[in-house]
């Protein structure tokens, strides 16, 4: 079993995570991997490594996910657009999250911070996201699935791209959370699946996230709670300060030290 101090900042950081959930339907994963990936470059991970990060959060997203999936139930569309990003995404994440355990760490923290650091810089851009049609938005899914299928897979967090993505579909919040939650419900099951099946993730990460599951259901609810009191270009620009400099701390540690 992991040190005590481990299990503690996985806690609390999978808290703020999942609070962010609550509120947006989204970003649980991209905001978990850019705290933790902080806390790494800093040290204060004690004998945890970024894989004990990434099984962590695969397993939190999908009980997450499901349960969001259940409170939301009714608000819930199959959209044609969203269907076929799914299909698009969902074989490349099978392929890569096989591939994750017998990857480099020092590549896979590597290529975390560049995602961390470009999708920061993007989130961050001061003009508002325009609304596609429903034409642009099924011919653009494709390029878009393929990019959250390479993220979900190796990191769990399609959020960097399918957040913005799903932004293009219109700026009602509640919309934007439900589909979000069902795209998420899809990624996060098939990537703990593939995990477990596959071996990778194994009993001590498995009680590791027993012990945690309050914590998530707890940031849930909170989130859920401040929902209707939340401004979306507010989270926006908040939420890229923190993954930007993220982004930048994991490269800076992984390249010069």
């Amino acid at each position: 079993m992991i040190v005590e101090t481990g299990l503690v900042l996985l806690a609390a950081t999978g808290f703020v995570a999942y609070v962010v959930r609550g509120i947006t339907g989204a970003a649980s994963a991209i905001l978990f991997n850019a705290l933790f990936g902080l806390e790494l470059a800093l040290g204060l991970v004690g004998g945890l490594t970024l894989l004990d990060g990434l099984y962590w959060i695969a397993m939190g997203d999908m009980l997450a996910s499901l349960t969001m999936l259940v409170f939301l139930r009714r608000e819930i569309r199959l959209e044609p657009y969203v269907l076929r990003l799914l299909a698009t995404s969902v074989p490349i994440a099978v392929v890569l999250a096989l591939l994750l355990p017998r990857m480099d760490l020092e590549i896979l923290t590597v290529g975390l911070g560049i995602v961390l650091l470009g999708s920061g810089l993007y989130l961050g851009r001061p003009r508002e996201l325009r609304v596609w049609d429903t034409t642009t938005l099924r011919r653009r899914a494709v390029p878009f699935g393929v990019a959250t299928g390479i993220l979900s897979g190796l990191y769990g967090m399609p959020g960097p791209v399918a957040v913005v993505y799903l932004a293009h579909g219109g700026p009602n919040p509640s919309v934007f959370r439900a589909r979000t939650t069902l795209v998420s419900s899809v990624w996060s099951s098939v990537r703990v699946v593939v995990l477990l099946a596959s071996g990778a993730v194994g009993l001590d990460a498995t009680i590791r996230f027993g012990v945690t599951i309050p914590v998530i259901l707890a940031g849930l609810g909170l989130g859920a709670w401040l929902h209707p009191y939340f401004d979306a270009r507010t989270f926006r620009l908040v939420l890229a300060t923190i993954v930007g400099v993220a982004g930048m701390a994991l490269l800076v540690d992984a390249l010069w030290t």
